[in-house]
């Protein structure tokens, strides 16, 4: 009865469809079925990172390619952040087997995209709590890879992206925007998004330092080696940050070498933080106070104090006049270094001229008055007693007794 009339023409439809489901592979139906939904798990590793979570934060299209590379022994140093080609990018410095922590063995200079760097270095770290049993979550931090906005009131917005601490390239920061592509940056400003502090993902990423690409843990640590017998010889290829940005690396070229060696001079040039501009103040008057009390200690100089002084002066080969313009010159070229905010010279001019004019100071009163005190408590001196004792005190006049 089946096989005569229109269900004998439909037998072979559906003897064909029984076939073509039966000849697919038992460990592809959850991929097929996974289509649809999460993105499952991975069998094999192709993507090359070997996590393959179901997590939804994690981008599909970052480790969409084939990597079947040990990296067991291989380094990377994240060397600077910089500004190239209108694009925050990181420079890394690869190394290979037998290394001595990045002491030998570099296969070179390369760069990448803040956002491919930061993805690739999250993911490392949940690879690295996965392995050890531990829960990761998706940072919030990741929720400004791109330009993302950030409601300050009803009418008013800022934009907020992770680049580069531009002041010294050795670090990423929260960078401020006032417009939705991102390209107006915003200075000294306080507002922050509701988000993990982004310190938090500058102490796991150190600029300098060497990590591994693989991280082997402990015998007793390796939760995932109690369930797969295959971890010691499989996790070798699971490597998300060095598996991506070995990926999409760029070689760093004249002009990103250039960049990236003049990051710590271009620092050093950057304007003074708020501490830093209060202890400017706080020196230069300390400066202006020590230099005021020379000025009226060499009035009250005695006549042979003044002839040994410039004695010495002549025996330097300078006159009194050279003396006071090279005094004037050391205030402009300290002013000017302010100015053009030469942070580490403005430093070192300024303290060196206040410890120089205390130092001064101090010589002066001593040949004055044969000894130098602060508060009531001697410095230095031979004469008179010690401990803090004021320079009036005289001992009691000794009794003789008349026989």
């Amino acid at each position: 009865m089946l096989i005569g009339g229109k269900h004998g023409r439909a037998l072979p439809l559906v003897l064909g469809l029984l076939a073509v489901l039966t000849s697919i592979p038992c460990h592809q139906w959850g991929a097929v079925a996974s289509e649809d939904g999460d993105e499952g798990e991975d069998g094999d590793g192709d993507s090359g990172d070997g996590s393959g979570s179901s997590d939804s934060w994690e981008d599909d299209d970052l480790y969409g390619f084939y990597d079947d590379a040990s990296w067991d022994g291989y380094s990377i140093v994240p060397d600077k952040c910089i500004h190239l080609n209108d694009v925050d990018t990181v420079v890394f410095e690869m190394y290979q087997e037998n290394n001595n922590q990045c002491a030998k063995g570099s296969t070179g200079k390369y760069s990448t995209d803040v956002r491919t760097f930061v993805k690739a270095y999250t993911k490392q770290l949940h690879e690295d709590a996965e392995v050890l049993g531990y829960d990761y979550d998706k940072p919030d931090y990741l929720d400004y890879l791109d330009c993302t906005a950030f409601a300050i009131n009803d009418d008013t917005y800022l934009y907020f992206k992770i680049g580069c601490l531009h002041t010294t390239g050795n670090a990423l920061e929260m960078q401020v925007f006032s417009d939705q592509y991102c390209t107006e940056r915003m200075d000294n400003t306080n507002y922050s998004p509701d988000s993990d502090d982004i310190s938090y993902l500058t102490k796991h990423i150190k600029f300098g330092s060497c990590h591994s690409c693989v991280s082997w843990p402990q015998n007793d640590d390796a939760v995932q080696a109690d369930v797969d017998d295959q971890f010691w010889d499989e996790h070798a290829y699971e490597s998300p940050l060095c598996s991506a940005v070995n990926y999409y690396k760029e070689s760093c070229g004249r002009k990103c070498k250039k960049l990236a060696r003049s990051a710590n001079a271009e620092g050093a040039h950057k304007g003074f933080t708020r501490a830093g501009r209060f202890w400017l103040l706080v020196f230069s008057l300390v400066g202006l106070f020590l230099l005021f009390e020379v000025v009226k200690q060499r009035k009250k100089m005695s006549a042979q104090d003044s002839l040994l002084e410039e004695a010495a002066i002549q025996r330097a080969g300078l006159q009194k006049r050279q003396v006071a313009l090279m005094v004037i010159g050391g205030i402009v070229i300290i002013l000017l270094l302010m100015i053009f905010r030469v942070k580490i010279l403005t430093w070192i001019f300024l303290l060196g001229s206040c410890f120089g004019l205390l130092a001064y100071l101090f010589y002066l009163r001593y040949r004055a008055r044969g000894k130098v005190e602060v508060g009531g408590f001697r410095l230095y001196g031979d004469d008179g007693p010690s401990g803090g004792q004021s320079s009036d005190f005289a001992p009691p006049p000794r009794q003789v007794e008349m026989s």
